[in-house]
């Protein structure tokens, strides 16, 4: 069960805080609009709680999709490596075979 406590200074001049106070300390005053407090704060309580947990779950996605995303882009660059280290020996193969008829054409092989 929440406490409701009232903290009021009698100094308080603004007449809206004193209305304020006022109707809050007859609500509090009466059973039935204290349980209704209480069940707002339990459900706010709740809520907060319930937001909170799912914004966490929210947040942990979100991160482990980045993470994701991060090695996903590692994989892409170490292919395009690969791919580029392939393309290069690739064309060092021919330019060898290329040295080599030449070669062969010089000394009539």
């Amino acid at each position: 069960m929440a406490n409701h406590q009232l903290n009021f200074t009698e100094e308080e001049t603004d007449p809206l805080i004193k209305q304020m106070v006022d109707r809050l300390s007859r609500a509090a005053a009466d059973d039935e609009m204290r349980r209704k407090m209480d069940l707002e704060d339990e459900y706010e309580d709740t809520y907060v709680r319930e937001f909170r947990e799912l914004n966490d779950k929210y947040l942990k996605a979100t991160q482990q999709v980045e993470e994701e995303k991060r090695r996903a882009e590692q994989a892409t660059q170490q292919v395009e490596e690969e791919k580029q280290r392939a393309e290069e020996e690739k064309q060092r193969a021919e330019q060898l075979y290329k040295e080599l008829e030449e070669l062969k054409k010089r000394f009539n092989l």
